[in-house]
């Protein structure tokens, strides 16, 4: 109950607790069943060939890890709620290792040897990756994800998008494999996917309600079974046609794992993957940043990155230990458990339950599932990205920025994440260089006639100051010179000296934050220049680092001839004090008192 502003009692419809947990409750659901599908890809890439009948004890590792990282990443992350699951970055890296140590050992060790070896190298992985992210937390390294330019973030979800849509339509064709997706025989398999993502996309921007993809994928289901049963097809039929999942291979029933059959795990198999175990734990550390941070953009709400490190870093460890594979936040899943903006950590909890019963007991019930109803649901969350950070930018962005995004989103859509936020970082730099460059170091121009030292003088003395204060400039220099804003400098230089008439050059780095070695080189140039017109540069109030730069890069005979003051004013008195001398005055004359 709330007092209303004329006095009068309102009533506040507070949810009930089943209004509270119902979208944890189908979020969770919906999550999990694509998890559980997840996860048989996942085994099926690491456990195949001679290890394939080892898949059903894999799985108890795989549900194992997963709800232990599952559960404590919903809960202690910045957004509760955040979904965390084995991630394919760490998964094509342990692909490679653990195909390794199969060649390796596969002819010296028993088949259980070579199984447990690489459970034990997925889940030393795992607590690598964890101890890893945990210190740069710590260490609060997890910042540095801020300075990643908004073109460079929204490319990488908007090439997210696109994984996820052509995955949703590759898992829609029996083959799975994108290439195959043009042939005339696969094209009538994913439109249903199309149409179904399209649908559900434009009527969930008109309802804001979770319950919209679970209706419209049993809605997809029954229109499905209603038309082609009512046709007269049977399942086994539908199945060879490749409309249906099929029965997943008998090695897929999952089992109990002996826990003593590790005393045979070969170490030294492990350790000499080590290389390959330390660019798993660097790279995952990378993405799951870049994940953070464009989950973060999607919510619309300020994340701690060291705080998310710390429990990412936290949850892999302990997963680890069981035998779980390397996690981390999905924007995908997460954002299927935040459409409504509110946080269901719930949903963290009943995932990996759904996935884990499923695989253990329900693996024959993948066997009647559509492949484009799977499909539809990883292509809808791809279409949602897509418009969101690759069409809707469009109208905000400058042009160049905007080309950045789509050209990370290209390289991703060809080559792969992490090689379109490598793309993407360098052009951001290439464009920050430019547009930094642009930016005028000049703060101001003064002539000596406007300016003078504050050292007191005679009245001879000032009045033939004045006559000739048009032969000193002085240039106060802003920002960091560098290589793109140092030529600019440069030619303002020889602007100024072609229009006036001066014998002394001031820079005054007062308000400059930093010089590099290009810079150095220009202010060589610029020495050698005023020498030819025998204009005489003086520096002031250069930094002591900038100083030691220009010791270091310029020639000797150079940097002799520099002449370096504490100030402006210290530098407009030595001028003075020549400009006297040359005209027969005596700088050191006394100035009459008043007394």
């Amino acid at each position: 109950m709330i007092q209303g502003n004329a006095g009068q009692i309102e009533e506040v419809n507070e949810p009930t607790t089943f209004g509270r947990l119902w979208p944890s409750i189908l979020n969770g659901t919906t999550i999990g069943l694509l998890e559980a599908l997840w996860w048989v890809s996942l085994l099926a890439l690491i456990f195949s060939g001679p290890l394939s009948v080892y898949i059903g004890r894999a799985t108890f590792f795989i549900v194992a890890g997963s709800f232990v990282s599952t559960v404590f990443i919903a809960y202690r992350s910045s957004w509760r709620g955040s979904i965390s699951v084995p991630q394919d970055v760490p998964t094509a890296i342990l692909v490679v290792a653990t195909g390794r140590i199969i060649v390796g050992i596969g002819e010296t060790a028993s088949a259980d040897a070579v199984f447990v070896t690489s459970i034990a190298t997925i889940g030393i992985a795992s607590i690598a990756m964890g101890l890893f992210m945990y210190f740069l937390g710590v260490f609060k390294l997890g910042n540095l994800v801020r300075f990643l330019p908004f073109p460079v973030t929204a490319g990488f979800l908007a090439g997210t998008g696109w994984l996820l849509l052509i995955g949703g339509f590759s898992s829609s064709i029996a083959s799975g494999q994108i290439s195959d997706l043009l042939l005339p025989e696969s094209i009538i398999f994913w439109l249903p996917t199309l149409a179904i993502s399209i649908i559900t996309y434009f009527i969930e921007k008109r309802f804001d309600s979770p319950v919209v993809l679970p209706i419209m994928l049993v809605v997809a289901t029954a229109i499905f079974y209603g038309v082609t049963l009512g046709q007269g097809y049977t399942l086994p039929q539908l199945t060879e046609a490749g409309w249906l999942v099929g029965e997943l291979p008998a090695g897929f029933q999952p089992q109990i794992p002996n826990l003593a059959d590790f005393r045979l795990v070969q170490w030294g198999a492990i350790v000499a993957e080590a290389g390959s175990l330390a660019v798993l734990v660097v790279a995952s550390a990378v993405a799951m940043l870049l994940n953070n941070s464009g989950f973060e953009l999607t919510v619309n709400k300020d994340f701690d990155p060291n705080s998310d490190l710390r429990a990412h870093g936290v949850a892999n460890t302990m997963a680890g230990f069981v035998g779980g594979w390397p996690s981390y936040i999905t924007p995908a899943w997460s954002s299927i458990n935040s459409r409504d903006k509110k946080e269901h950590p719930l949903a963290g909890l009943i995932i990996p339950i759904v996935g884990g019963l499923l695989l253990w007991y329900a693996t024959q019930l993948f066997a009647y599932l559509p492949r484009f109803v799977l499909g539809a649901t990883v292509s809808y969350l791809g279409m949602m990205f897509l418009i969101e950070w690759a069409l809707e930018p469009a109208r905000r962005l400058p042009r160049l920025e905007y080309g950045i995004l789509l050209a990370i989103l290209g390289v991703i859509a060809f080559f792969g994440l992490l090689e379109g936020v490598a793309v993407g970082l360098v052009l951001a730099v290439i464009l920050f260089v430019v547009n930094y460059s642009r930016i005028n170091v000049l703060r101001y121009s003064m002539s000596g006639l406007h300016q003078q030292s504050r050292v007191t003088r005679t009245q001879e003395h000032r009045e033939f100051l004045r006559s000739v204060g048009h032969q000193t400039q002085i240039l106060q220099l802003q920002g960091y010179i560098f290589f793109g804003s140092a030529n600019r400098l440069l030619d303002k230089v020889r602007k100024v000296v072609s229009e006036e008439e001066i014998e002394y050059l001031v820079l005054d780095f007062e308000r400059v934050t930093g010089i590099d070695s290009t810079a150095v080189l220009s202010i060589s140039k610029l020495q050698k220049f005023l020498a030819l017109r025998n204009i005489t540069l003086m520096i002031s109030e250069i930094s002591s680092d900038a100083c030691c730069v220009i010791e270091k890069e310029l020639p000797a005979d150079v940097a002799a001839d520099l002449q370096i003051f504490g100030n402006v004013d210290m530098a407009l008195q030595a001028i003075e004090e020549q400009q006297l001398i040359d005209a027969g005055f005596d700088p050191q004359t006394p100035v009459p008192t008043f007394k």
